[in-house]
């Protein structure tokens, strides 16, 4: 109880929702219950899964349900957040490292990003917010987009030393 008073405003209210999914008989239950919620707004009765975008919660109380259910929910919630912030940093160091071609910049992003950490991220003191579960995968995108720019440069490249196809050559005739 005392970790769950941490979580103020918005943060809360996110947990609250994976929490009730977590107590829920069935997650089926929850879903539904969370369809037709009176207790967010008082004497009004909300589809949560309408208004808020809580199907972070849903994937996680899922994971916590059926595959680690033999931790507490909430560490788990914080070390799933926490998990998907090394996912980010993963990204970082991929999209430097193939921009580059070489690992040191990916090296050398790491050591920003830990000297700018209270920049870059929120997560040391507001873990439960919406950032923190699409950044990871926003870079994620941002990384193929990198390496598929790499590879089609390199491709372009390649055909660039190759000789013109036997078509293209024009006979001329004096």
């Amino acid at each position: 109880m005392e970790r769950e008073i941490a979580f103020r405003t918005e943060q809360g209210l996110y947990y609250s929702y994976f929490k009730h999914l977590i107590k829920s008989d069935s997650i089926s239950q929850g879903v539904s219950d969370l369809k037709n919620d009176n207790q967010t707004e008082h004497g009004h009765s909300i589809n949560v899964w309408q208004r808020f975008n809580i199907y972070q919660e849903l994937v996680i109380a899922l994971l916590q349900r059926y595959v680690f259910n033999w931790t507490h929910p909430i560490l788990f919630y914080v070390e799933f957040v926490f998990s998907l912030q090394g996912f980010h940093a993963a990204m970082l160091f991929f999209i430097s490292w193939s921009l580059s071609g070489t690992w040191v910049s990916g090296v050398v992003t790491m050591a920003l990003l830990i000297g700018h950490r209270h920049e870059i991220t929120r997560v040391p003191y507001t873990v439960p917010l919406r950032e923190h579960f699409s950044l990871p995968f926003f870079y994620a995108m941002l990384a193929s987009i990198a390496r598929y720019l790499k590879k089609s440069n390199e491709k372009s490249k390649k055909d660039d030393n190759m000789p013109p196809p036997f078509w293209s050559s024009t006979v001329t005739t004096q």
